[in-house]
């Protein structure tokens, strides 16, 4: 589904990848930690084609990325579903006209996009906020409705960037929950985070934990303590 190889990355002069290698499957659920710049966000922006390795190969849900035409980029996005660390929202639209954006961009007839967005609406508790302009939203519920739209298509790649970052436990139990939904259903979800606790108490699904340091991905180990 996603498998990065061999790939090197420099930015601003920095070398942030060396021979990054990385397979996730479809369905898997992943948590990636790394500090602030480990390269977290550059990772999910060859993802999504908003950049492009140095060397290398990254095939994306059967997609090559590495020369990809322009033409095909679109279809890959929509392949995608992407919760920003700031959520990039239509900011003159209404909750439900945020949502319902994947919806009609995959040309689903208007029976299916009422019945999703109306059980999402219900889902998230915002059925009563759905018409409001989403810059009258405080970012917790930006964040809400992001989330909702990435995930109501049901594309099989998801992308979280540190999702539940300054807000409050209820709206990130919230949107976790529709993180597990969307790996229930078969999609291969990628979260980084600065550390795992808190994801780790509240995705209820099987996760691997993997770590961003040194331009490569690892394991995570915990730190063992000495008990003597």
């Amino acid at each position: 589904m996603i498998h990065f190889h061999q790939v090197q990355k420099t930015v601003d002069g920095q070398h942030l990848f060396n021979d990054l290698t990385l397979f996730l499957p479809k369905p898997s659920y992943t948590l990636l930690s790394g500090g602030p710049q480990s390269g977290k966000t550059t990772l999910l922006n060859l993802i999504m084609a908003f950049d492009t390795p140095d060397q290398g190969s990254l095939r994306v849900d059967g997609l090559d990325l590495i020369g990809i035409p322009a033409g095909r980029i679109p279809f890959l996005r929509r392949q995608i579903g992407l919760i920003a660390n700031t959520p990039a929202l239509l900011e003159d639209r209404s909750v439900i006209e945020n949502i319902s954006v994947p919806l009609q961009l995959a040309g689903f007839d208007q029976d299916v996009i009422n019945e999703r967005l109306n059980a999402m609406l219900e889902f998230i508790g915002l059925r009563e906020e759905q018409h409001i302009e989403v810059t009258r939203l405080t970012k917790p519920l930006r964040q809400l409705v992001s989330a909702a739209r990435a995930t109501i298509h049901k594309p099989p790649v998801i992308l979280a960037d540190e999702p539940i970052e300054n807000i409050d436990a209820d709206t990130a139990d919230l949107l976790i929950q529709l993180l597990d939904q969307a790996n229930t259903a078969g999609a291969a979800v990628l979260i980084t985070c600065k550390t795992f606790e808190p994801y780790a108490q509240r995705v209820a699904n099987n996760y691997q934990t993997l770590t961003l340091s040194e331009g490569s991905i690892k394991q995570y180990e915990p730190e063992q303590h000495n008990s003597n």
